[in-house]
């Protein structure tokens, strides 16, 4: 094996490395599309701002992550367009372009879609 073909192989394996690691963020499971409009409307919902974090402490503080799917909506609202993600913090959520915004605690922990979730 040459140097550069061991190098090339070092590369690959660094950048498959650096492709699972992004995949670190956890679903909140099958997404039946979420109610948007609720979670922004509740007061404890924090909207990411710009311009967006490059750095972040690795301190795990768990929040509920409003992220755009890239499905655009033609005609009216519909199911698909946002997800809900758990991110490990608040800065780790917002370095993500595609996240509109937080709430504190993870997705699984109190569902977003459940009535129970919503501000009174």
């Amino acid at each position: 094996m040459t140097h550069s073909s061991a190098r090339a192989r070092i590369a690959a394996a660094a950048l498959l490395a650096l492709l699972v690691s992004g995949c670190a963020g956890a679903r909140s499971g099958p997404d039946d599309g979420v109610d948007a409009t609720a979670m922004r409307a509740r007061s404890d919902f924090t909207a990411c701002r710009e311009p967006r974090p490059e750095f972040c402490t690795q301190e795990y503080v768990p929040v509920c992550a409003l992220r755009a799917t890239g499905v655009e909506c033609v005609t009216g609202p519909c199911d698909g367009a946002f997800e809900r993600v758990t991110g490990s913090n608040r800065c780790m959520a917002c370095a993500d372009a595609a996240v509109v915004g937080w709430i504190p605690g993870a997705c699984d922990a109190d569902p977003v879609d459940s009535p129970l979730y919503l501000d009174p």
